[in-house]
């Protein structure tokens, strides 16, 4: 019975740890969605089609144009949700 236990809760650990690179980098595109700056660089009439991420470097893609973003974490001491520094490439158009 303690193998059981033993087994399920080494399971569950790994489960929740391999969950949270994926939140992490949830969190990172909803704060630079919600970043007044990228609006202002796209401009009025581009809507984003694609976000990679390679590194620190994200791209942000639209129909016919695309941004490069570096994100840098904050550091915090306080726990609780991440916190992302952007800093915004020149907007290349095809």
């Amino acid at each position: 019975m303690k193998k059981i236990a033993l087994f399920s809760f080494l399971i569950s650990f790994s489960s929740f740890s391999a969950l949270a690179p994926f939140y992490h980098s949830v969190k990172e595109f909803k704060d630079l969605l919600n970043d007044p700056r990228l609006a202002s660089k796209l401009g009025v009439g581009r809507f984003v089609q694609e976000i990679k991420k390679a590194g620190e470097i994200i791209t942000v893609s639209t129909r016919d144009c695309s941004l490069e973003v570096k994100s840098t974490l904050m550091n915090h001491e306080a726990p609780g949700a991440p916190k992302f520094k952007f800093q915004f490439g020149k907007l290349a158009c095809k």
